[in-house]
């Protein structure tokens, strides 16, 4: 059995990840922060936003959670959604998610959700409640 080329594996993960910085018209938000796309999961940069289900602290947060969600779902819809993955593309979060930022029609959707109040900015380290 051949060994597989780290190197290859490299250049097959980057042309994937360039591949996303395209029109998605498969995106699915999971939840406020994340989306499913091009057979990827992505973590949004730059914004928090409530957690969903069984993550959620408090009753409030699941709430404000499910609401957000719907908000990234409707503005993944709404127009041209463009997933632009951070450098390096195949670097991801300590879940297993690629990095990137998710355009609607040019306008970063993290900003849009962070300007509605559902969601906050975030640059990594410890994240602050949502619950009362």
């Amino acid at each position: 059995m051949r060994t597989p080329c780290p190197t290859l594996a490299i250049l097959a993960g980057a042309v994937l990840a360039a591949g996303a910085v395209a029109w998605q018209a498969g995106i699915r938000a999971v939840d406020g922060d994340t989306v499913d796309a091009a057979f990827t999961r992505w973590r949004l940069v730059g914004l928090d936003t409530p957690e969903t289900g069984g993550r959620a602290k408090c009753p409030q947060e699941r709430a404000r959670g499910r609401e957000a969600a719907a908000r990234l779902h409707t503005l993944a819809r709404s127009g041209k959604a463009v997933l632009v993955p951070t450098w390096p593309p195949w670097r991801g979060d300590k879940y297993g998610r690629r990095l990137a930022q998710l355009l609607v029609d040019g306008k970063d959707a993290g900003a849009i959700l962070i300007a509605e109040g559902l969601a906050r900015p975030y640059a990594g380290g410890r994240r602050g409640s949502w619950c009362p």
